[in-house]
């Protein structure tokens, strides 16, 4: 029998579809718990067995909001124009960004593209391929995530802060939720798309 958690009516056992699996109809979002039992030939019904609880989740997750730290005293100081050296961007996520192996996927260099405009001031560069224009990319420093407010720490600059410039930091498709679904970069439930 399966369950969605918070439990509703008790379900009925049924049979497995398969001798040794079970193949539900597809399921919603949500919490479920899976629950086995043995009846013998007899249609004798043993005691309840084995269950597994596990969750369905198809939803790609977001950047929610994205702030930077200033090299004067390391608090966030918004998302407009500033005036100070910028030494990280902390870029938080509206969804558990937690890997089996860890932040792996969030935290790893290849997952961010931090630029700068080139000389000609425009930063052509939309995606997670090749540096498009004059833009000059920047290298990383550090990328840390603290996972009780999702969010992840993005850090360049040798903590003397960024020159004078115009920038862009793009969350590349690469990073998955805890479910593994690839980052919605553009909002939309489409998923797999980098954020600018």
């Amino acid at each position: 029998r399966m369950t969605t958690i918070p439990p509703g009516p008790a379900p009925a056992f049924g049979p497995c579809s398969g001798a040794s699996s079970h193949t539900p109809e597809p399921l919603v979002d949500g919490a479920y718990t899976f629950e086995v039992r043995v009846v013998d030939a007899a249609g004798n019904n043993g005691p309840n067995g084995e269950y597994r609880t596990f969750t369905v989740d198809t939803v790609a997750p977001k950047v929610s909001s994205i702030n930077s730290i200033s090299v004067d005293n390391w608090s966030p100081v918004g998302e407009s124009s500033i005036d100070v050296g910028v030494t990280k961007v902390l870029v938080t996520f509206d969804d558990d960004m937690w890997q089996s192996g860890g932040f792996g996927q969030v935290i790893g260099f290849g997952n961010w593209r931090p630029l700068l405009a080139g000389p000609n001031g425009v930063i052509d560069t939309v995606d997670c391929g090749g540096t498009a224009g004059d833009d000059v990319a920047i290298p990383l420093q550090v990328t840390t995530i603290a996972p009780e407010s999702r969010t992840a720490g993005i850090g360049f600059g040798d903590n003397r802060g960024l020159q004078a410039g115009r920038y862009r930091l793009i969350a590349c498709p690469g990073i998955l939720d805890s479910a593994g679904n690839p980052l919605d970069g553009a909002g939309d439930g489409g998923g797999a798309e980098a954020h600018l």
